[in-house]
């Protein structure tokens, strides 16, 4: 039931301080690529348009070619995901977007494509 949502974007948060993790989880190796890789690669899966939004004043995350995606940088320097979520809606194009974090490597593109289809039966979707 995956494919691609033509009418949706995908907003992938990646610019946390990640104080827990002891250091930059993002660019952790994960079979061979960063870990926030795994979760874009999942997006360009699911939706049409995939933004990922970076911390203000961090290097950009070095990501495989293939993916294609935008990345944005946040206005503000770690105020949390609505933020960042807002400022990644500010440059999304299409009807619907999904937000994920930068940090999920084994999002299901069946179950995002589902929840994508879901909300726009019903005009919104949370999970």
């Amino acid at each position: 039931m995956s494919g691609v949502t033509p009418d949706a974007a995908a907003i992938v948060l990646a610019g946390g301080a990640a104080r827990r993790f002891g250091g930059d989880k993002l660019r952790a190796d994960l079979r061979g690529e960063p870990l926030l890789a795994h979760a874009v690669r999942r997006m360009v899966e699911v939706t049409a348009e995939v933004h990922v939004v970076t911390s203000r004043d961090d290097p950009l995350p070095t990501l495989p070619a293939d993916l294609g995606v935008d990345f944005i940088r946040d206005v503000v320097e770690y105020e949390g995901p609505l933020r960042a979520t807002a400022r990644g809606l500010a440059f999304v194009e299409r009807s619907w977007s999904i937000v994920v974090g930068g940090d999920m490597p084994e999002l299901q593109p069946a179950v995002m494509t589902t929840l994508l289809r879901l909300a726009e039966e019903r005009d919104a979707g949370a999970a």
